[in-house]
């Protein structure tokens, strides 16, 4: 791609959400306002990068629960740094071994 193409697409505006995610967080807002509280989901292998940017905002300030799930799968010390981070960050957190169905140590 040359710098003139480059160019004029900066120029366009593009909404690159799909409309299936649009749909499915206006559904999870309204559903929200029903519950006390929500157990957050993510993988212990990639915490970061399975979390979802917006839920913070849209449970606003329900009691939150962040359970690393898989984490037989992840190295142990890194989980434990992970799980050290969130608390730091005042978020309840907690790891999941999905091999044994319950929580790691």
């Amino acid at each position: 791609m040359n710098e003139e193409t480059m160019l004029r697409a900066q120029d366009r505006k593009i909404n690159w959400y799909p409309g299936h995610m649009a749909r499915a967080k206006r559904l999870l807002d309204e559903q929200l306002s029903r519950v006390d509280a929500v157990v957050e989901l993510c993988d212990a292998r990639i915490p970061r990068a399975s979390r979802n940017p917006d839920l913070g905002r849209l449970i606003a300030d329900k009691r939150r629960l962040l359970v690393l799930g898989k984490a037989d799968l992840a190295e142990e010390a890194q989980t434990r740094a992970w799980l050290a981070a969130f608390r730091a960050q005042e978020l309840e957190a907690m790891s999941f071994d999905s091999v044994r169905g319950q929580p790691c140590a």
